[in-house]
């Protein structure tokens, strides 16, 4: 999950991880099993495939990064150009912090693997009175976080969506 947040003069945005907020669901779960490598000849192959992985490791997360920071700028974009909207529902409402949802497709670029993020839209989910975990698990209900979602087909990209919480700096 990339890493978020956007500030304006009068708006603050932050990710949160609503995954830890919100209990997630049991599962039953098998885990992978790295028995196949450990045969008396691996070891040299192991070695030479983990040196050029570290290499490319290196340069996919550069490239990961720079993704990131174009989910950042379509965020604060949003961000500001919803800034008098947003502060006017929370003086109307009395509330302190507002929730946003972020949808973006991810996908793996296919010559160089690279995970790739596009952004999707941004939208508010609601208003809470005030950033406490208490007040936003009002807002952000385990239905909304775990229920069904639209994913509609895009070849091979998927649909993901990660949750904000904004304050005001003073209103």
């Amino acid at each position: 999950m990339p890493s978020l947040s956007a500030e304006t003069p009068r708006l603050t945005l932050q990710q949160i991880d609503a995954y830890a907020l919100i209990p997630r669901p049991k599962r039953m779960g098998r885990g992978p099993s790295f028995d196949y490598g450990t045969g008396p000849d691996q070891n040299r192959y192991f070695s030479r495939a983990q040196t050029m992985g570290n290499v490319a490791g290196l340069m996919l997360q550069g490239m990961e990064t720079l993704n990131e920071k174009g989910l950042s700028h379509a965020l604060k974009v949003w961000l500001r150009n919803n800034e008098p909207a947003i502060i006017a529902n929370l003086q109307a409402q009395g509330a302190k912090a507002f929730i946003v949802c972020m949808t973006y497709w991810t996908w793996i670029e296919g010559g160089t693997a690279t995970r790739a993020y596009e952004y999707n839209g941004a939208y508010i989910l609601g208003y809470a009175a005030s950033a406490s975990p208490d007040d936003i698990g009002k807002v952000l209900t385990p239905e909304m976080v775990y229920g069904p979602k639209a994913s509609p087909i895009r070849s091979g990209a998927t649909f993901a969506d990660t949750y904000l919480i904004g304050q005001a700096a003073a209103l």
